[in-house]
């Protein structure tokens, strides 16, 4: 039998066991509780939910387009590990110090985002098979097609994408692109 108990705000675990004699033993330790990095406001995407589903991480959406459409300032999406076969349109801006964030959780394959939106931030992403008809469309050929401002794109890895990996419009200013790798674009 094992129960914690608190004790003068340390957590302690007690585990007691007992041999076919009814002999007993006892020990007492000290718990470490490690908690994820999960930003408060933060928002899920897997595979296995539903767009009708509240988006916490028991009951997450099924698309990053989903995310796109509901975040506000200040709040971020953790999207799990998969393959979505979507190309985000992100047109719902942050604000200074309260950027919408897109992070990943695991590797997370996707078409590439277009953000027309400021204060948005996307990391961790591998973006490829983007869905353009030719180099010239880069709207929707190019890994990220950034017209905002204040924006950041940052460890993602952009392949095999049928127009630029990154697409700076002259509209977007202020913007960090950051420890990306980019292979295989036109």
């Amino acid at each position: 039998m094992s129960f914690v108990f608190q004790q003068a705000g340390t957590k302690y675990i007690r585990l007691t066991v007992a041999d076919a004699l009814a002999r007993t033993s006892s020990i007492e330790h000290d718990v470490v509780v490690t908690v994820p990095n999960t930003p408060a406001g933060a928002f899920y995407v897997s595979l296995t939910g539903s767009d009708s589903n509240p988006g916490t991480s028991v009951a997450p959406w099924r698309t990053i387009q989903k995310a796109a459409n509901t975040l506000n300032a200040g709040e971020t999406v953790i999207v799990n590990a998969g393959t979505y076969s979507e190309r985000v349109v992100v047109s719902r801006s942050g604000s200074s110090g309260r950027p919408i964030t897109f992070q990943t959780q695991g590797t997370v394959i996707m078409q590439g985002f277009r953000i027309q939106a400021n204060y948005v931030k996307v990391a961790g992403f591998e973006i490829t098979n983007t869905p353009g008809a030719s180099p010239t469309d880069r709207g929707n050929g190019s890994g990220f097609y950034i017209s905002g401002t204040a924006n950041e794109v940052a460890g993602n890895y952009i392949h095999h994408s049928t127009a630029a990996g990154i697409y700076l419009t002259s509209s977007a200013g202020n913007t960090v692109v950051n420890g990306n790798r980019i292979a295989y674009v036109v």
